[in-house]
This record gives structure tokens, C-alpha cells and sequence, in this order.
């Protein structure tokens, strides 16, 4: 037997530091109503009854899940939000075809786009100096260029514009539309933004445990429309999906929705809401500048549930380390992922004690984010050989692989598209402001190397 236990030991540690948890999952450590299923005597697998978890009590717990969100249909996921979003795409578009992208969008979206072997149409977001990006603005699909749509919203910091011209143009076109809503899967009355399922969206998918009091790595993908059958669904699901689902997970999901089916749910929710509405008046009079209080103002929809300081991010997480640990660190802003199961007085006095910032605004002007031209297909890219080299070397070469800054998990550059010097540099300043790791990057010699397609 060995002698050690590196998780275990790590977690223990993490506990016994009682900090406050400003991060996912929902629930901040804290035991639900009915969660006594958390015991490895209800860890079991594929038998009786549970024989095939797309039937039975499984299948009758996401009827259950879809009533609550006035969805067709619910598919239940133990792989995050990541398997809905791939499942969606998959089975809301032929292979092949033509998508328009957000490019705020997950690195799930990029591994649909190379299973699908499909060309994306880029929409950009607009990106603000703090190393924040907003919802794209809301215009009509070029009628030159139709293609399904796959869109983020909200964004990490919970912002949410209107996609009404996106949905009907790409509706009229008879293209479908999915909505990676991750960070949306609390939004209920008029508090919160309207959830996509309600603006026409066809198949929506959300990362339960990013605010519910769920477990890490539940999802949900919501079927709203006919004009994707539950076989092409299913058979992009049977193609991503693990064949050893684990019931404790499952269970935990089926918390959650007979909790949503308690009114106290939903006040409790609303009643947060309003509460982080006032939090956002108390701190801007303290002279903070907080991102979502100037969002709503600029006619943004926006999500209480999350915080967003405007400031010094990696100086300002380095204080707050002491007391809680936040979820999400740009050079000019810090984000408090928050539920009604997080204590708020802690919260807002440790923002207070944090060291004042001189003119937080600047971090709200507009800048470019970095643009690299598209030379392949993103399976093409990832299929052809390739090979690492030093980043300077990699300037005009075709990237194999994303290049993503983690948190929050969006590719700068995404494979088939060639390296430029700005790219560059924006890596370069983003790693020394925030010590973020950068997927796709790795250290050899002292030096970062990317990995290109071979010439």
C-alpha cells in the first residue's frame, strides 16, 4: 500500500484552510437537503433497474428536470457542461458544414468543431483593457453565408446581451441554433437575464455545478424546439458520452431538480439577487468598480451572481487569498463566483480592506483583441503532423493545437490559424500579469515552445 495520498492529503489541506470559496461548484462546501446519498453504499453500477441510464428512474428524474425549465426534453451529464455543448453541436448540425462561432467560446466547442470536421464563421466579441470580453453585439447572419449558430451566454462575468437578430435571421435561414448558457443554469425571474430557451434558442446546455448546489462535473442539455429530433441527440450522446455514468452524480442532479420543484427554491434565488444588487451599490460608494453595476447601466443584462471587480486583479487576489479563494484572476479585475449559499459579510469585508486602485476605469476602455488569420479547417490542423518550436520560431506558422488562457478557458488561438507576433506578446504580458497558465504552451529550456503543423 503506499504511504501517501497526494489528493487526499491536498484536499484535507484545502479544507482545514476554511476559506471562503468565491469559486465553482455551486453548493461551497456546504451539505444540501437530501444528500445523504453521498455514501459509497449508493455508488454502484449498470444493474437492474439502473441497467441503462437513458430509461428507468433516470429517465423519469429528466422529465422531472425538464418541467422545470419549460424544456421538451432534458439529457443529464457527468461530464460538466462539456458533453452538451459537444452532443449539441454534433446533433444540431451535418458534418461538415458551415458555423457561425462566437469566439468566446469554450475549448468544448472546438473539439465539436474538429469531430464535426466543420468551418467555423468567427464572431468576435468586443474585449475591454481588463482582459474582459463582453457579449457580441446582436446583428443578422450574413444571408450570403448561412450556417448553424453556436453562441456563449453569458459570458464568465455573467453578462448577457440580446441574440434575437441571431436566432430569427439563423431560423429564417433553416439553420438551428445552439447556446452554450454554462453559467446560466440559475437564472429564474426577473432578477436574472432571460434564460436562451426563451429567446428561441433549440438546444441549450448548462454546467449545473458552476452555481447549483450540485456536484462537480453534472450538466444538462435542454431540447427546446422540433426542429432537432431526440435521435440525433441521442446518437451524438452514445458517441461522447461515458458507458459508466456515475450514479452518485446522477443523483445529485436529481437533488436538484426535486428542489426545483419547491417554490422556496426560486425565492431563495431572487431573494439573493436583490441582495447582490445592493452589494453592488455599497461597494461602488466605497469607491469599487464593479463590473456588472456598470454593465446593467450600459443596458447589458447581467447575472448578481457574480462579482466582478475592476482593479489590479493578481495584486488584489494575493490579499483576498487569506480569507477566500477567488474563481477567476485578469491583469485589471478579480471574479467572485457566488450563490445564495455563500456568506456575504466576509465577502464585502474583505473587499474593503483591499488596497485602493487609482482610476479603475481605464480597465472599461475598449481594446483589440489579437486577430489571427485562418489557413486550415481546425481538423485539418489537428490531424496534420506537427511539431513543437520555440514561440519566436512560430510566427507565420499554422497553429496545431489551441492556445487558451486558463481561467477562463477561451482559445486566443484556435488550430488552423497562424501565429503572429501579437498574439505573442499578448501571451507573454497576460502570463507575467497573472502567472495564468496558458494551455498549448509549454516550458522547455526557459523558453515557450507552441506546437505548429509541420511545413
Amino acid at each position: 500500500m503506499p504511504s501517501d495520498f497526494p489528493i487526499i492529503r491536498a484536499l484535507e489541506r484545502y479544507r482545514h484552510a476554511n476559506r471562503q470559496r468565491w469559486h465553482t461548484p455551486g453548493h461551497k462546501g456546504t451539505a444540501p437537503s437530501h444528500g445523504h446519498f453521498l455514501d459509497w453504499v449508493y455508488d454502484i453500477t449498470e444493474v437492474g433497474e439502473f441497467s441503462n441510464p437513458l430509461e428507468g428512474p433516470v429517465s423519469a428524474s429528466r422529465q422531472l428536470m425538464a418541467e422545470t425549465y419549460g424544456a421538451l426534453k432534458t439529457w443529464y451529464s457527468v461530464q460538466g457542461a462539456t458533453l452538451p455543448v459537444m452532443a449539441a453541436i454534433l446533433a444540431a448540425n451535418p458534418w461538415r458544414h458551415r458555423i457561425w462561432v462566437d469566439r468566446n467560446a469554450h475549448q468544448a466547442v472546438l473539439h465539436a468543431l474538429i469531430l464535426g470536421d466543420y468551418t467555423p464563421q468567427w464572431i468576435d466579441p468586443p474585449l475591454l483593457q481588463a482582459g474582459i470580453l463582453l457579449p457580441i453585439d446582436d446583428r443578422p447572419m450574413p444571408t450570403d453565408r448561412p450556417g448553424g449558430l453556436v453562441l456563449t451566454r453569458p459570458t464568465y462575468d455573467g453578462l448577457a446581451g440580446p441574440i434575437d437578430q441571431w436566432i430569427a435571421s439563423a431560423h429564417r435561414a433553416g439553420q438551428t441554433v445552439v447556446i452554450d448558457e454554462a453559467h446560466g443554469s440559475h437564472w429564474t425571474g426577473d432578477v436574472f437575464p432571460r434564460p436562451a430557451g426563451r429567446l428561441g434558442a433549440d438546444l441549450v446546455a448548462q454546467g449545473s455545478h458552476k452555481s447549483e448546489a450540485t456536484l462537480t462535473q453534472t450538466g444538462l442539455l435542454h431540447r427546446y424546439s422540433n426542429r432537432i429530433d431526440d435521435d440525433a441527440v441521442d446518437r451524438a450522446w452514445a458517441l461522447l458520452a461515458t458507458t459508466s455514468p456515475s450514479y452518485l452524480l446522477l443523483a445529485a442532479l436529481d437533488r436538484l431538480q426535486g428542489e426545483r420543484h419547491q417554490p422556496a427554491y426560486f425565492e431563495r434565488w431572487q431573494s439573493f439577487g436583490r441582495t447582490m444588487f445592493s452589494v453592488w451599490e455599497g461597494l461602488a460608494e466605497k469607491g469599487f468598480l464593479v463590473l456588472q453595476k456598470w454593465a446593467h447601466e450600459h443596458g447589458y443584462q447581467v447575472d448578481p451572481a457574480r462579482l466582478t471587480l475592476i482593479g489590479p486583479g493578481p495584486i488584489w487576489a494575493r490579499h483576498l487569498e487569506r480569507v477566500g479563494v477567488v474563481e477567476k484572476v485578469t491583469p485589471g479585475s478579480v471574479t467572485f463566483f457566488l450563490t445564495p449559499a455563500t456568506p456575504l459579510e466576509p465577502l464585502v469585508e474583505a473587499i474593503r480592506q483591499l488596497p485602493p486602485t487609482d482610476h479603475p476605469e481605464r480597465g472599461l476602455t475598449s481594446i483589440s483583441y489579437p486577430r489571427l488569420d485562418g489557413a486550415l479547417s481546425p481538423r485539418e490542423a489537428w490531424s496534420a503532423r506537427h511539431r513543437w518550436v520555440p514561440a519566436d520560431e512560430a510566427i507565420g506558422r499554422i497553429l496545431a493545437g489551441p492556445l487558451i488562457p486558463y481561467p477562463p478557458g477561451i482559445p486566443l488561438g484556435w488550430p488552423g490559424e497562424v501565429v503572429s507576433p501579437e498574439v505573442l506578446e499578448w501571451l507573454a504580458d497576460w502570463r507575467q500579469a497573472t502567472g495564468a497558465a496558458i494551455q498549448g504552451l509549454k516550458e522547455q529550456g526557459g523558453r515557450p515552445w507552441i506546437r505548429v503543423v509541420e511545413a
